[in-house]
């Protein structure tokens, strides 16, 4: 699926008649500015096509699997120790399983049983890994979730330039949520944004 357009954001605005004056070009500098580096930086992934490649240390724990801070993973150009000339000694990708939605590398021969070391040895930022990460077509979620905190962003400017809140039908007055106008629509939107975003989230750090 293709990155929401600003009139995608503009369509689901109106589905709370909600009529943004503003222009598409504002809507996705906002988004290609805030909204996607926010998203990417929080899922490790790259909405903008395939990234890299990526030069990147890991410290081995000994065992046969490592977890890469980014992805999904689209292909491991190479991996080699940082503690040994790499002319010396060179890991092959063959003898890597790599799992890419989940961004894992697997070694696939089990060492833990046989009498060798592991490749990913323990040690202290030991390992350099060489890759390149993301997709070609984005999911329809992350889409989803880009066009719906937009349309969030989108409310927040409308309401710091028009002031005031939500009407009370019951009561004729003016009711102010903590974030203004638009304050129930902004929260739903941002809802149902992180929650197109969840499965997505990674606690793997730089």
């Amino acid at each position: 699926m293709a990155m929401p357009t600003a009139k995608e954001v503009f369509a689901l605005l109106e589905t709370y008649n909600v009529e943004a004056q503003l222009s598409e070009a504002w809507v996705d500098d906002k988004m290609t500015g805030m909204v996607i580096p926010w998203v990417e930086k929080k899922t490790k992934l790259s909405l903008s096509g395939v990234g890299g490649p990526v030069t990147e240390y890991y410290s081995g724990t000994g065992s046969s699997i490592l977890v890469l801070r980014r992805r999904p993973i689209v292909a491991l150009l190479s991996i080699s120790y940082t503690n040994v000339p790499s002319d010396q000694f060179f890991i092959s990708p063959l003898a890597i399983q790599v799992i890419a939605d989940e961004g894992i590398l697997k070694a696939k021969a089990n060492f833990n049983e046989a009498n060798y070391t592991p490749i990913f040895a323990r040690g202290e930022r030991n390992l350099r890994i060489q890759y390149t990460y993301g997709f070609t077509t984005i999911p329809t979620e992350l889409a989803h979730a880009v066009k719906c905190l937009t349309a969030e962003k989108v409310l927040g400017h409308i309401a710091s330039r028009t002031g005031g809140g939500g009407l009370s039908v019951q009561s004729f007055s003016r009711q102010y949520g903590s974030r203004g106008k638009f304050t129930d629509i902004r929260n739903e939107l941002a809802r149902d944004g992180l929650a197109a975003l969840r499965e997505h989230m990674t606690g793997v750090t730089a």
